[in-house]
């Protein structure tokens, strides 16, 4: 029998730690691998080649390349906070492999989904409704409806030091996009 494989999407918002201990409890009762994904879009209104330099003491690079530095130095960190409980506490540590891939979140986590056979998707909802969903659209409900495979969606419980007022304003994730926006803004 295959080994269960678990595609825990991320997007490095404040309140995903709940999410991130679900996503491990329930690797852990099904004795399951762990996919971490985070999947780079490019921000409207930016092409992935177009060269950068938000930071002066650093070369000049493309979007493309500053969003990858940019995940290369967080994902590792996330993973590690992630597991730090769990194997302080001397449980099963399931295997977690870190993802990252470019393209539009729900395609691509449909498609990741679907090629590495992952038997099950846990992922994270901000629970925006009406409007705010109509506009922003919801990655998760997408995900819900056009899966192949179960998925559990979490709602990440408000993080206090989190500067929205709630998750349904939440932009926390976002900082690699607000620092190419204000590059391209001058």
């Amino acid at each position: 029998m295959k080994k269960p494989l678990l595609l825990f999407p991320i997007d490095f918002a404040d309140c995903t730690h709940d999410v991130a201990e679900r996503a491990v409890s329930l690797a852990q009762d099904l004795e399951a691998d762990m996919l971490v994904l985070h999947v780079l879009e490019t921000p409207a209104g930016m092409r992935p080649n177009t060269v950068i330099q938000p930071d002066p003491s650093r070369p000049a690079q493309s979007v493309a390349d500053y969003q990858m530095d940019e995940v290369n130095e967080r994902l590792p960190f996330y993973v590690q906070t992630m597991l730090s409980e769990v194997k302080a506490k001397g449980e099963f540590v399931p295997k977690v492999t870190p993802m990252v891939a470019h393209g539009k979140a729900s395609e691509v986590i449909l498609q990741v989904a679907n090629e590495v056979g992952a038997t099950q998707i846990i992922m994270g909802t901000h629970g925006r409704e009406g409007i705010m969903r109509v506009l922003l659209g919801s990655v998760a409900e997408t995900i819900a409806r056009k899966a192949d495979v179960p998925v559990t969606l979490v709602r990440g419980l408000h993080n206090a030091k989190c500067p929205a007022s709630s998750c349904f304003w939440c932009t926390s994730g976002k900082e690699t996009t607000h620092v190419l926006r204000a590059e391209l803004d001058g």
